[in-house]
């Protein structure tokens, strides 16, 4: 099997802009205090420290093969649990009602780059704002 494909930007664009259809109109993103499952098909693992209901577009347009996050504010003004935030999951819009899907998972942390999610804090405490300050997806190649 072939695994050395290119892909120019605007089909990474035109594949990355499909992910606000995926999630749909007030998906989740849920942040977990736990080691991140193996898959994205396992069940949750952990506590939930945030759940934050994501507006009706999610990502902005893609450009030069990647994505980020919309303009507004991507925050959770009160915290779940209190722990340590180690890994993300992005839910449907079905979340919190049992029929959701999960269809993307990823690290966080402080710095953009070394993490696939990017927080103001990690250390969270039950009660507390949590705030994404960076999330980027590049298109693969």
């Amino acid at each position: 099997m072939a695994n050395n494909l290119d892909y120019n930007d605007a089909l990474k664009n035109a594949m990355l802009d499909t992910i606000d259809g995926q999630v749909g109109a007030a998906g989740k993103l849920q942040i977990f205090a736990h080691t991140a499952t193996p898959t994205i098909d396992a069940a949750d693992a952990g506590t939930k420290v945030a759940d934050i209901t994501m507006g009706a577009t999610m990502m902005a347009a893609a450009a030069a093969g990647a994505i980020s996050k919309a303009g507004d504010t991507w925050s959770d003004t009160s915290a779940d649990a209190t722990g340590t935030a180690n890994y993300f999951r992005v839910k449907t819009s079905a979340a919190g009602t049992g029929a959701s899907t999960t269809i993307m998972q990823g690290t966080v942390g402080l710095s953009a780059g070394t993490f696939d999610l990017e927080l103001d804090n990690t250390s969270i405490t039950a009660g507390q704002t949590v705030t994404v300050s960076a999330f980027t997806i590049t298109g693969g190649n």
